[in-house]
C-alpha cells in the first residue's frame, strides 16, 4: 500500500469504536497526528489529528466540500498563514466505479461497519478533483498528498483504502476565499445554498479530474513522503512539474499494487 509507513496505529478496535460513536472534540487527541500538507509559498508542515483507522468518518460524518480544516475543526494542530481549505476524497478499493465524486455511507450497526462485515456496495467511491477555476486564475496553489485507511481484519487495522488530501495555499487567503464563494454561490440549488460539494466537472472543465494536467503546469504540487515528519526537510518536501515522477496518476493502479496484480 503505498505511503504505508506513514501509517500510524496504537488503538484496539474497542478504543476506536468508542471514539467514533461518543465523538467529540476533547478525544480527538487520541488520534494520530499527520502532516496533511507543505505549504509552497513557506514550506511549514500543515498538521492535523487525522482518524486513518477506518472509513467512518469520511463516510458518514467527514466534509465533502472544501473546508478549513481536513478532519475536524478540534484536529488542528498547525496551519501555516497561507492554508485556506482542504478537500478529501476517499478512493475505496475492491470498485470499478470512479467515474463518481459522491459519497454515500449507509451502516445499521456500527460494530459490524468497523470489523468489515458489510456490503462495499454500500460505499460510492470519490474520484479526486482540483479545483481548477482557483488555479487557473492563479488564486491558489494545490498540494497533494495520500494517506492509507484501515480497515480490521483479523485483529488488526490494516491499510486498505486512499485518502486523498488536497489543499489550497495563497498569498492573499481572504482574495481565495472570496473565489470560492462566489462559485459556490453561482452553484446554489434551487433551495439557494451555496455549495461546491458533489460538484462533478463536465465539457470545459472535465480536466479538474486530470491531476497529471496540472502536476506538469505546476500548479499542483505533492508531499514527498520522505521529506515530512521525522524526515522533514524544508527543500525536499514538494514535487511538481514531472509527470512521469508523480505517483497518484489513478488511484486503481494503486489499488492493483496493494493486491498484488
Amino acid at each position: 500500500m503505498i505511503n504505508e509507513p506513514l501509517l500510524k496505529k496504537g488503538l484496539r478496535i474497542d478504543e476506536v469504536i468508542e471514539f467514533t460513536r461518543f465523538f467529540h472534540g476533547n478525544k480527538i487527541k487520541k488520534l494520530p497526528t499527520y502532516t496533511i500538507s507543505c505549504c509552497p509559498i513557506c514550506f511549514k508542515e500543515n498538521i492535523e489529528y487525522i482518524d486513518t483507522y477506518s472509513l467512518y468518518w469520511w463516510h458518514s460524518v467527514g466534509k465533502k466540500e472544501p473546508s478549513e480544516e481536513v478532519y475536524h475543526p478540534g484536529g488542528v494542530i498547525f496551519h501555516c498563514e497561507h492554508f485556506v481549505v482542504g478537500q478529501t476524497f476517499a478512493f475505496i478499493t475492491k470498485t470499478n466505479n470512479v467515474e463518481l465524486n459522491a459519497a454515500h455511507f449507509h451502516f445499521n450497526n456500527l460494530f459490524d461497519f468497523m470489523t468489515g462485515r458489510r456490503n462495499r456496495n454500500f460505499f460510492v467511491p470519490q474520484r479526486p478533483l482540483v479545483l481548477g477555476f482557483i488555479l487557473e486564475n492563479r488564486v491558489a496553489k494545490a498540494v497533494l498528498h495520500v494517506l492509507p485507511i484501515c480497515e480490521y481484519i483479523k485483529g488488526d487495522f490494516v491499510p486498505a483504502h486512499l485518502l486523498y488530501i488536497i489543499s489550497y495555499f495563497s498569498e492573499q487567503p481572504e482574495v481565495t476565499h472570496t473565489a470560492l464563494e462566489k462559485e459556490a454561490q453561482s452553484r446554489a440549488g434551487e433551495d439557494g445554498f451555496p455549495s461546491l460539494e458533489n460538484y462533478m466537472p463536465s465539457g470545459d472543465t472535465k480536466h479538474w479530474f486530470n491531476l497529471p494536467y496540472w502536476v506538469e503546469r505546476k500548479m499542483l504540487y505533492w508531499v514527498n513522503p520522505y521529506a515530512i515528519e521525522k524526515n522533514y526537510d524544508p527543500d525536499k518536501c514538494l514535487l511538481t512539474g514531472d509527470v512521469n515522477a508523480f505517483p497518484y496518476k489513478d488511484p486503481r493502479e494503486l489499488v492493483k499494487k496493494k493486491a498484488g496484480r
